[in-house]
């Protein structure tokens, strides 16, 4: 176990590193991209996104993530035989939007840019494309070798990015978003065939997939209906509005996510390592507990200076033309609050192989989603669909409920803490903010610097014993050779 455990943190570490990476990466080419095109353009590509990978999930029924959660060793026809029907059902999917695109426009009208039909063919490409890179990117999560997952990803999405940037600059609009993740995606698949290569061919015996599709399919379902909740924005939005009100949505998640970050660094070794340690349901609970501490600690003080600092840093880094997105953002800021809890609850009952429950619990969010954002709407035009979405999140205590029946966790001692904290920061950052004439990037990340400052002093002050005592145990676990 203890082998496990230093994997374990060892990943988490690597993730950390990938994770700023990756958001450096991200938010440099947001910036620049944001600069350079306009909301609309972000909504179109939104809009295409979703139209696409929506309908894609319907093409990979799950295989990947239950390549990952199966316990047993898998075959080379086993793998053989996902990677054929992978392929199969992504051409028929590119087959069928070639045919069906027209619709796209008949459903929004004059929001949807007559070009844009070209572009949503193209990009269908892209869910082939992602397919045939599935085996190795799972498999390398399903090994836990987060040091090989981590250079594929970060240099994918170095090239897209790049290549976005490129044809933004000339010109190419909604298709600059479509080419880079296009010409990515396949310089995706070889960086990751040559990180984790394996005995690449087709297999049509389909019974050799039989025993991934229970959790598949109900992890393919869940997707589904978390599609069908995401589908507020670019298609309710989309058609009542407008591309550039999408774009402005998106904005605010992406800013979001920004805060998010190192919570999702935690998250994504949830799911591999909560399923690697269903046997020893002591260290579970300890596991899970942990990370949401860690979660809470990092991404919480993100959040609130990010809140405390919104108008500066959309006129000074995004440009007066996201002003109008500021509210939208505000409330996602508090979205993510939930959101942490949400998804680290999600994913160890997926890793406990409860696929049927989050696809459950996901049904229930969709529909709510959909109730609350009608008539928020309608009250409060576009921001009514993130005041909706804050509103579903806050219910992230029913896969809390769920999780609890099969591990006792303890949850509000490693939530408050660092939710006061950060809330303290904020106040004293806005007032700071608020005191100071923030004309320049330099200011603004001047005043988010004393904003860290004070956050780590109050850690200091409240946290250091508890600090110590887990690095030390960290450490312990980091150096630990097997003999």
């Amino acid at each position: 176990m203890i082998l496990f455990k230093r994997k374990v943190v060892r990943g988490i570490f690597i993730l950390g590193i990938r994770r700023v990476l990756y958001q450096f990466i991200l938010t440099t080419s947001s910036i620049v991209l944001a600069r350079i095109l306009n909301p609309s353009i972000f909504g179109g590509f939104a809009i295409i996104s979703f139209l696409i990978l929506t309908l894609g999930i319907l093409s990979n029924f799950g295989l990947g993530t239950a390549l990952v959660q199966k316990k047993e060793l898998v075959s080379k026809q086993q793998l053989r035989a996902i990677f054929t029907v992978l392929c199969i059902a992504s051409v028929i999917f590119f087959i069928l939007v070639y045919f069906l695109s027209p619709l796209a426009h008949i459903i929004y009208g004059r929001n949807f840019d007559p070009q844009a039909t070209f572009w949503l063919r193209v990009f269908s490409l892209s869910v082939l494309v992602g397919q045939v890179s599935t085996i190795s990117m799972r498999l390398l999560e399903r090994n836990l070798e987060y040091k090989k997952l981590t250079i594929g990803e970060i240099s994918s999405l170095a090239i897209v990015q790049i290549i976005t940037v490129f044809f933004a600059i000339k010109g190419f609009g909604v298709g600059s978003f479509v080419l880079g993740n296009l010409l990515g995606g396949v310089a995706s698949f070889f960086i990751f065939y040559y990180l984790s290569p394996w005995p690449i061919g087709f297999n049509f015996r389909l019974s050799e997939i039989k025993s991934f599709l229970p959790f598949g399919l109900n992890y393919q379902a869940n997707s589904l209906i978390g599609a069908i909740n995401g589908a507020v924005i670019p298609l309710f939005i989309g058609v009542l509005f407008g591309a550039k009100e999408v774009g402005l949505i998106n904005w605010a998640g992406g800013i979001r996510q920004i805060g998010l970050a190192p919570s999702e660094v935690i998250e994504k070794t949830v799911f591999p390592a909560v399923s690697r340690s269903q046997d020893d349901r002591l260290f579970m609970k300890s596991l899970i507990e942990k990370m949401i501490k860690i979660s809470c600690m990092l991404s919480f003080p993100l959040l609130a200076v990010i809140f405390a600092l919104a108008p500066q840093v959309t006129y000074i880094i995004y440009t007066s033309q996201w002003l109008a997105g500021l509210t939208a953002l505000y409330l996602s800021l508090i979205q993510g609050v939930f959101m942490i809890i949400g998804a680290i609850m999600i994913n160890t009952l997926f890793a406990l192989g409860k696929a049927s429950v989050v696809r459950n619990i996901s049904l229930f969010w969709a529909v709510l989603q959909w109730i609350l954002t009608v008539p928020f709407v309608l009250l409060w035009g576009f921001n009514g669909v993130v005041l909706a979405g804050v509103i579903v999140s806050a219910t992230f205590f029913i896969p809390f409920v769920q999780v609890r029946r099969h591990v006792h966790i303890d949850l509000w001692p490693y939530i408050v803490p660092y939710l006061i904290y950060s809330i303290l920061m904020g106040i004293i950052v806005f007032l700071v903010g608020k005191s100071l004439v923030i004309d320049s990037v330099w200011k603004l990340f001047s005043v988010g610097a004393i904003g860290a400052m004070l956050y780590g002093t109050i850690l200091v002050i409240f946290e250091r014993k508890e600090i110590l005592r887990d690095i030390t145990r960290l450490r312990e676990i980091a150096i630990y050779r097997k003999r």
